[in-house]
């Protein structure tokens, strides 16, 4: 799926001639809140690939990686400290679909939102002290794919030419498990956006000769 998906945004980088992004970004993600009452905590990667549809819109794909851990205690009764004595590892990978809007055309500074629609697969691994794997939850915990949402609220820092950007965004992700409702995971991170291609709203540029202005026209470049 991940090598797919790598294809399908080298196909849009040469075969579309309209403007394409893409980005890149590293963040830190948890699962139901932050702080102490958080389940899960760790790193978010993602890679995506848009297409810019106008100068508010754009649409595309999006690849991820969501490793995440939660610590597994227990203490003993004469015993005022707890012991940590293995953890539960869960990896989320989303593929998925949508596109963000731009809520201002500005040229440096552009706020925006975002929405998501895919597949999430969730996977775990349970690593645990040997003396301890008496005291171990016993509920098995299920690979599995499901489906999932989402939203997103970022800012994008765009430099003058339009080529090169770094952007900031908070994004909620709601999985629906099957058997135990939605999940949700919060992730804050930052990231660089690389332009390739014809800008929305671009012309030809006309040069001056004798005898009047004619228009130049870009040659079209062949893949």
């Amino acid at each position: 799926m991940k090598k797919q998906l790598l294809f399908l945004l080298l196909f849009i980088v040469t075969h579309v001639s309209a403007q394409v992004q893409i980005s890149s970004s590293f963040g830190f993600i948890t699962e139901g809140s932050f702080g102490k009452n958080a389940r899960y905590t760790g790193g978010a990667l993602e890679l995506a690939g848009r297409v810019q549809i106008n100068e508010r819109l754009r649409i595309g794909g999006t690849l991820g990686l969501n490793k995440m851990r939660i610590a597994l205690d227990a203490m003993a009764v004469n015993d005022v400290t707890k012991r940590t004595y293995g953890a539960v590892y869960k990896q989320i990978i989303p593929v998925s679909f949508g596109g963000e809007y731009y809520l201002s055309t500005r040229r440096m500074i552009k706020p925006y939102i975002g929405f998501d629609l895919g597949g999430y697969f969730t996977n775990y691994e349970v690593s645990v002290e040997p003396n301890y794997v008496f005291v171990a939850p016993g509920a098995p915990l299920k690979n599995s794919f499901n489906v999932g949402i989402s939203p997103s609220i970022g800012l994008q820092l765009q430099d003058p030419i339009d080529r090169i950007g770094l952007y900031i965004r908070v994004k909620h992700t709601g999985i629906f498990y099957e058997g135990s409702g939605m999940t949700n995971l919060w992730a804050i991170s930052g990231g660089v956006v690389i332009k390739i291609g014809k800008k929305i709203g671009w012309k030809p540029p006309v040069i001056e000769i004798k005898g009047g202005n004619v228009p130049y026209y870009e040659k079209k470049t062949v893949f």
